[in-house]
């Protein structure tokens, strides 16, 4: 789930299942270059959770599990003999 908190001046992306919640990423966190600005729509299939973030200077695909965040597709990366110049936020499904 997306959180806003401290008064509506912090958003985060957090999982749980009734008792304490794991923080998957907040605003402001590290990112692969520079630090997380905004989030995109998520998907979540059980404790994981994928979005497109963006970060100073691009955006990504992440993914995230059990307060472990991991890098899918960056702008930038290759992909199928090209280079990723840019992610968008459409929403989508996680299938198991």
């Amino acid at each position: 789930m997306v959180g806003v908190y401290n008064g509506g001046t912090d958003t985060g992306i957090f999982t749980g299942s009734g008792g304490a919640l794991t923080t998957i990423v907040k605003l402001g966190d590290a990112a692969p270059v520079g630090t997380f600005t905004d989030f995109g729509p998520l998907s979540v299939s059980g404790d994981t959770t994928a979005f497109v973030g963006a970060y100073t200077g691009g955006s990504g695909l992440f993914m995230g599990s059990s307060g472990t965040l991991t890098s899918i597709l960056l702008q930038g990366d290759s992909l199928f003999g090209s280079t990723v110049t840019s992610l968008t936020s459409r929403p989508f499904r996680l299938r198991r």
